[in-house]
């Protein structure tokens, strides 16, 4: 169980300061620095798992990165989503490269997540 769970959806346009607003679910006019040392404070001495999913640059990672604890909590964890695999490299991390579906198969899970039952034409 995990004390600090944060999943951060950021894409190929991220607004560090929108990330870290979302984190504490509240307005301010803190700077991103502020913040991401109020995250950073947050995180200290708890075990965690933070989820940057379609992180698309290597500033991102680092920018975010600077915030987490440097401890050595083995228990907690980052997971990286990302199309980059110099991010994965940087992150020191195990690389698991998926491959696409094929049409079948893509189709197959569409319709099992739609609920659908048709047939295809």
């Amino acid at each position: 169980m995990f004390s600090v769970t944060l999943i951060v959806m950021l894409g190929f346009l991220y607004l560090k300061s929108s990330v870290f607003r979302n984190f504490f679910l509240r307005s301010s006019n803190a700077s991103p620095k502020e913040l991401g040392k109020e995250i950073e404070k947050c995180l200290q001495g708890n075990r965690y798992l933070i989820v940057l999913d379609d992180v698309w640059s290597i500033d991102v990672w680092h920018g975010l990165n600077s915030y987490f604890p440097a401890e050595s909590n083995k228990s907690s964890k980052v997971l990286i989503t990302t199309r980059n695999q110099q991010i994965a490299a940087d992150a020191h991390s195990d690389c698991h490269k998926l491959q696409p579906l094929d049409e079948d198969k893509s189709w197959e899970l569409f319709l099992n997540r739609v609920g659908s039952v048709s047939v295809r034409t």
